[in-house]
Protein backbone atom coordinates (compact mmCIF):
# COMPACT_ATOMS: atom_id res chain seq x y z
CA UNK A 1 0.00 0.00 0.00
CA UNK A 2 2.80 2.39 0.83
CA UNK A 3 4.38 1.40 -2.47
CA UNK A 4 1.28 2.47 -4.41
CA UNK A 5 1.06 5.76 -2.54
CA UNK A 6 4.65 6.55 -3.49
CA UNK A 7 4.00 6.21 -7.22
CA UNK A 8 4.51 9.48 -9.07
CA UNK A 9 2.64 10.13 -12.28
CA UNK A 10 4.88 11.78 -14.89
CA UNK A 11 2.51 12.09 -17.84
CA UNK A 12 -1.06 11.76 -19.09
CA UNK A 13 -2.88 8.79 -20.58
CA UNK A 14 -0.70 5.81 -21.31
CA UNK A 15 2.36 7.42 -19.72
CA UNK A 16 4.92 5.97 -17.36
CA UNK A 17 5.03 6.07 -13.58
CA UNK A 18 8.11 6.00 -11.40
CA UNK A 19 8.51 3.73 -8.41
CA UNK A 20 10.63 4.80 -5.40
CA UNK A 21 13.57 2.80 -6.73
CA UNK A 22 13.55 4.74 -9.97
CA UNK A 23 11.98 1.98 -12.12
CA UNK A 24 9.59 3.27 -14.77
CA UNK A 25 6.33 1.33 -15.15
CA UNK A 26 4.15 1.90 -18.21
CA UNK A 27 0.53 2.50 -17.25
CA UNK A 28 -2.01 2.06 -20.05
CA UNK A 29 -5.38 3.68 -19.47
CA UNK A 30 -8.54 3.10 -21.53
CA UNK A 31 -9.39 5.72 -24.16
CA UNK A 32 -11.97 8.36 -23.54
CA UNK A 33 -15.49 7.98 -24.91
CA UNK A 34 -14.81 10.57 -27.58
CA UNK A 35 -11.66 8.82 -28.78
CA UNK A 36 -13.41 5.44 -28.77
CA UNK A 37 -16.15 6.63 -31.13
CA UNK A 38 -13.60 8.43 -33.28
CA UNK A 39 -11.60 5.20 -33.66
CA UNK A 40 -14.80 3.26 -34.30
CA UNK A 41 -15.78 5.57 -37.15
CA UNK A 42 -12.27 5.41 -38.59
CA UNK A 43 -12.33 1.61 -38.39
CA UNK A 44 -15.63 1.27 -40.29
CA UNK A 45 -14.71 3.95 -42.86
CA UNK A 46 -11.48 2.07 -43.59
CA UNK A 47 -13.25 -1.20 -44.42
CA UNK A 48 -13.06 -2.85 -40.97
CA UNK A 49 -9.37 -3.70 -41.35
CA UNK A 50 -6.83 -3.22 -38.53
CA UNK A 51 -4.49 -0.98 -40.53
CA UNK A 52 -7.29 1.57 -40.89
CA UNK A 53 -6.39 2.71 -37.36
CA UNK A 54 -2.83 3.65 -38.31
CA UNK A 55 -1.72 7.15 -37.49
CA UNK A 56 -1.34 9.68 -40.28
CA UNK A 57 2.14 10.42 -39.00
CA UNK A 58 3.43 7.96 -41.61
CA UNK A 59 2.52 10.53 -44.29
CA UNK A 60 4.64 13.29 -42.77
CA UNK A 61 7.90 14.41 -44.33
CA UNK A 62 9.03 16.13 -47.48
CA UNK A 63 6.99 13.95 -49.83
CA UNK A 64 8.14 12.70 -53.19
CA UNK A 65 10.89 14.54 -54.98
CA UNK A 66 10.14 16.24 -58.26
CA UNK A 67 11.58 14.73 -61.42
CA UNK A 68 13.62 16.77 -63.90
CA UNK A 69 10.61 17.64 -66.07
CA UNK A 70 8.58 18.73 -63.05
CA UNK A 71 11.44 20.95 -61.87
CA UNK A 72 11.55 22.56 -65.31
CA UNK A 73 7.83 23.28 -65.17
CA UNK A 74 8.03 24.76 -61.69
CA UNK A 75 10.93 26.99 -62.75
CA UNK A 76 9.12 28.02 -65.95
CA UNK A 77 5.85 29.04 -64.32
CA UNK A 78 7.57 30.34 -61.21
CA UNK A 79 9.47 32.80 -63.41
CA UNK A 80 6.17 33.89 -64.99
CA UNK A 81 5.03 35.08 -61.57
CA UNK A 82 7.55 37.95 -61.79
CA UNK A 83 5.98 39.49 -64.92
CA UNK A 84 4.01 42.66 -65.50
CA UNK A 85 0.78 40.66 -66.04
CA UNK A 86 0.85 39.82 -62.31
CA UNK A 87 -0.62 36.32 -62.55
CA UNK A 88 -1.77 34.62 -59.38
CA UNK A 89 -0.48 31.27 -58.18
CA UNK A 90 -3.86 29.70 -58.97
CA UNK A 91 -3.71 30.89 -62.59
CA UNK A 92 -0.15 29.67 -63.02
CA UNK A 93 -1.03 26.31 -61.51
CA UNK A 94 -3.93 25.87 -63.95
CA UNK A 95 -1.65 26.66 -66.89
CA UNK A 96 0.94 24.24 -65.61
CA UNK A 97 -1.73 21.56 -65.17
CA UNK A 98 -2.80 22.02 -68.82
CA UNK A 99 0.80 21.66 -70.02
CA UNK A 100 1.29 18.51 -67.94
CA UNK A 101 -1.88 17.05 -69.45
CA UNK A 102 -0.62 17.77 -72.98
CA UNK A 103 2.77 16.31 -72.09
CA UNK A 104 1.18 13.04 -70.89
CA UNK A 105 -0.92 12.52 -74.02
CA UNK A 106 1.83 11.18 -76.28
CA UNK A 107 3.91 9.16 -73.80
CA UNK A 108 3.37 5.76 -72.11
CA UNK A 109 1.60 5.58 -68.78
CA UNK A 110 4.73 4.54 -66.89
CA UNK A 111 6.52 7.71 -68.04
CA UNK A 112 3.71 10.16 -67.34
CA UNK A 113 4.23 12.78 -64.64
CA UNK A 114 1.94 14.39 -62.10
CA UNK A 115 1.37 18.10 -61.95
CA UNK A 116 3.46 19.72 -59.18
CA UNK A 117 1.46 21.23 -56.36
CA UNK A 118 0.74 24.92 -55.98
CA UNK A 119 2.92 24.91 -52.87
CA UNK A 120 5.89 23.95 -55.08
CA UNK A 121 5.29 27.14 -57.07
CA UNK A 122 5.09 29.20 -53.90
CA UNK A 123 8.32 27.71 -52.55
CA UNK A 124 10.13 28.42 -55.83
CA UNK A 125 9.00 32.05 -55.89
CA UNK A 126 9.92 32.42 -52.22
CA UNK A 127 13.46 31.44 -53.14
CA UNK A 128 13.74 34.22 -55.74
CA UNK A 129 15.00 37.69 -54.99
CA UNK A 130 12.16 39.71 -53.50
CA UNK A 131 13.36 42.87 -55.25
CA UNK A 132 13.56 41.08 -58.64
CA UNK A 133 9.99 39.82 -58.19
CA UNK A 134 8.77 43.32 -57.34
CA UNK A 135 10.55 44.79 -60.36
CA UNK A 136 8.98 42.21 -62.66
CA UNK A 137 5.45 42.72 -61.30
CA UNK A 138 5.35 46.45 -60.51
CA UNK A 139 8.33 48.15 -62.18
CA UNK A 140 11.59 49.50 -60.81
CA UNK A 141 10.17 52.65 -59.18
CA UNK A 142 7.49 50.79 -57.24
CA UNK A 143 9.99 48.10 -56.29
CA UNK A 144 12.35 50.73 -54.89
CA UNK A 145 9.51 52.31 -52.92
CA UNK A 146 8.49 48.97 -51.41
CA UNK A 147 12.07 47.97 -50.63
CA UNK A 148 13.08 51.19 -48.91
CA UNK A 149 14.78 50.93 -45.52
CA UNK A 150 12.38 51.39 -42.62
CA UNK A 151 15.21 51.56 -40.09
CA UNK A 152 18.79 52.69 -40.01
CA UNK A 153 20.20 49.46 -41.44
CA UNK A 154 23.90 48.53 -41.52
CA UNK A 155 26.25 51.47 -41.99
CA UNK A 156 27.95 50.23 -45.17
CA UNK A 157 29.58 52.87 -47.37
CA UNK A 158 32.13 50.95 -49.47
CA UNK A 159 32.70 47.48 -51.00
CA UNK A 160 34.55 45.10 -48.74
CA UNK A 161 33.62 46.95 -45.56
CA UNK A 162 31.49 44.10 -44.20
CA UNK A 163 31.73 40.43 -45.19
CA UNK A 164 29.21 37.91 -43.89
CA UNK A 165 29.89 34.18 -43.87
CA UNK A 166 27.54 31.40 -42.82
CA UNK A 167 26.26 27.91 -43.66
CA UNK A 168 23.00 27.22 -45.45
CA UNK A 169 21.33 23.89 -46.26
CA UNK A 170 20.56 23.39 -49.96
CA UNK A 171 18.86 20.63 -51.93
CA UNK A 172 21.56 19.86 -54.50
CA UNK A 173 19.36 17.37 -56.37
CA UNK A 174 16.69 19.99 -57.05
CA UNK A 175 19.26 22.50 -58.29
CA UNK A 176 20.83 20.01 -60.68
CA UNK A 177 17.44 19.00 -62.05
CA UNK A 178 16.40 22.61 -62.52
CA UNK A 179 19.60 23.40 -64.43
CA UNK A 180 19.29 20.29 -66.63
CA UNK A 181 22.45 18.64 -65.26
CA UNK A 182 20.86 15.72 -63.44
CA UNK A 183 20.65 13.50 -66.55
CA UNK A 184 24.39 13.91 -67.17
CA UNK A 185 25.24 12.06 -63.93
CA UNK A 186 25.52 8.28 -63.73
CA UNK A 187 23.29 6.33 -61.27
CA UNK A 188 26.09 5.98 -58.70
CA UNK A 189 26.62 9.75 -58.61
CA UNK A 190 22.88 10.39 -58.38
CA UNK A 191 22.58 8.15 -55.32
CA UNK A 192 25.35 10.04 -53.52
CA UNK A 193 23.77 13.45 -54.06
CA UNK A 194 21.56 14.67 -51.21
CA UNK A 195 21.00 17.76 -49.11
CA UNK A 196 24.31 19.48 -48.41
CA UNK A 197 25.66 22.46 -46.52
CA UNK A 198 26.74 25.50 -48.55
CA UNK A 199 29.21 27.78 -46.81
CA UNK A 200 29.49 31.14 -48.55
CA UNK A 201 30.99 34.57 -47.95
CA UNK A 202 29.16 37.60 -49.35
CA UNK A 203 30.11 41.25 -49.53
CA UNK A 204 27.17 43.19 -48.07
CA UNK A 205 27.72 46.37 -50.12
CA UNK A 206 27.81 44.68 -53.55
CA UNK A 207 26.15 41.28 -52.86
CA UNK A 208 29.17 39.69 -54.51
CA UNK A 209 30.00 36.10 -53.53
CA UNK A 210 33.64 36.06 -52.43
CA UNK A 211 33.91 32.33 -51.75
CA UNK A 212 31.83 29.18 -51.39
CA UNK A 213 32.18 25.45 -50.77
CA UNK A 214 29.96 22.41 -50.24
CA UNK A 215 30.11 19.84 -47.46
CA UNK A 216 27.92 17.19 -45.91
CA UNK A 217 27.98 18.74 -42.43
CA UNK A 218 28.86 22.31 -41.35
CA UNK A 219 32.32 22.67 -39.87
CA UNK A 220 34.97 25.25 -39.10
CA UNK A 221 37.13 23.81 -41.91
CA UNK A 222 34.54 25.05 -44.42
CA UNK A 223 34.65 28.52 -42.90
CA UNK A 224 38.45 28.59 -43.09
CA UNK A 225 38.41 27.44 -46.72
CA UNK A 226 35.86 30.09 -47.70
CA UNK A 227 37.74 32.74 -45.72
CA UNK A 228 40.92 32.05 -47.69
CA UNK A 229 38.95 32.30 -50.93
CA UNK A 230 37.53 35.66 -49.83
CA UNK A 231 41.00 37.22 -49.54
CA UNK A 232 42.48 35.77 -52.75
CA UNK A 233 42.02 36.02 -56.51
CA UNK A 234 39.91 33.16 -57.90
CA UNK A 235 40.24 33.83 -61.63
CA UNK A 236 41.99 30.49 -62.28
CA UNK A 237 39.12 28.67 -60.60
CA UNK A 238 36.57 30.55 -62.70
CA UNK A 239 38.51 29.78 -65.90
CA UNK A 240 38.64 26.07 -65.01
CA UNK A 241 34.86 26.04 -64.52
CA UNK A 242 34.36 27.70 -67.92
CA UNK A 243 33.09 31.03 -66.60
CA UNK A 244 32.81 33.88 -69.08
CA UNK A 245 34.09 36.49 -66.63
CA UNK A 246 36.90 36.58 -64.09
CA UNK A 247 36.50 36.08 -60.35
CA UNK A 248 39.05 38.50 -59.01
CA UNK A 249 36.84 40.03 -56.31
CA UNK A 250 38.53 39.78 -52.93
CA UNK A 251 38.93 41.83 -49.76
CA UNK A 252 41.87 42.99 -47.67
CA UNK A 253 41.87 41.51 -44.17
CA UNK A 254 42.99 44.76 -42.55
CA UNK A 255 40.17 46.80 -44.10
CA UNK A 256 37.20 44.44 -43.77
CA UNK A 257 34.99 43.20 -40.98
CA UNK A 258 34.05 39.53 -40.97
CA UNK A 259 30.69 38.61 -39.45
CA UNK A 260 30.13 34.93 -38.71
CA UNK A 261 28.33 32.70 -36.26
CA UNK A 262 29.56 33.67 -32.80
CA UNK A 263 29.36 30.08 -31.56
CA UNK A 264 31.72 28.99 -34.34
CA UNK A 265 34.17 31.78 -33.54
CA UNK A 266 34.20 31.12 -29.80
CA UNK A 267 34.46 27.33 -29.94
CA UNK A 268 36.95 26.91 -32.80
CA UNK A 269 40.50 27.97 -32.06
CA UNK A 270 41.68 27.06 -35.60
CA UNK A 271 39.34 29.66 -37.12
CA UNK A 272 40.49 32.38 -34.72
CA UNK A 273 44.14 31.57 -35.40
CA UNK A 274 43.49 31.67 -39.18
CA UNK A 275 41.94 35.13 -38.87
CA UNK A 276 44.89 36.33 -36.78
CA UNK A 277 47.35 34.88 -39.30
CA UNK A 278 45.62 36.61 -42.22
CA UNK A 279 45.65 39.94 -40.39
CA UNK A 280 49.30 39.61 -39.43
CA UNK A 281 50.49 38.68 -42.92
CA UNK A 282 48.43 41.43 -44.50
CA UNK A 283 49.91 44.06 -42.17
CA UNK A 284 53.40 42.76 -42.80
CA UNK A 285 52.84 43.23 -46.53
CA UNK A 286 51.49 46.75 -46.05
CA UNK A 287 54.05 47.86 -43.47
CA UNK A 288 57.11 45.59 -43.11
CA UNK A 289 58.54 47.71 -40.29
CA UNK A 290 55.49 47.42 -38.03
CA UNK A 291 54.94 43.65 -38.24
CA UNK A 292 54.92 43.30 -34.48
CA UNK A 293 52.35 46.02 -33.83
CA UNK A 294 48.99 44.40 -34.47
CA UNK A 295 45.98 43.49 -32.37
CA UNK A 296 44.13 40.20 -32.23
CA UNK A 297 40.54 40.09 -33.57
CA UNK A 298 37.81 40.90 -31.10
CA UNK A 299 34.79 38.76 -30.25
CA UNK A 300 32.93 40.31 -33.18
CA UNK A 301 35.67 38.89 -35.46
CA UNK A 302 36.85 42.26 -36.73
CA UNK A 303 39.73 41.78 -39.16
CA UNK A 304 41.18 45.25 -38.65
Amino acid sequence: MERNKAQIKVGGRGSATKLPGGTAVLRIEPPSVRNFFRWRKKFFDGGCVPWALRSNARNSGGGRRLCEKQCELVAKYGAKYATIDRPTFAQLHLEMDDEVEKHNQDIPIDRQIACPSIDSLRRFVAGLSRFAVLVGRYGSEEAKRRSIWTGQGPDIVRPGQRVEIDHHEIDLMTILKREGLWAALDPQQQQRIKRMQLCAAIDVATNCILGACLSEVPSAADTIRVLRMAVSDKTDLAATAGAESSWNQCVRPTRSRLMADQRTLKRTSSLRSTISSLVMRSRQAECPGCAGRWSAPSEQSRLA
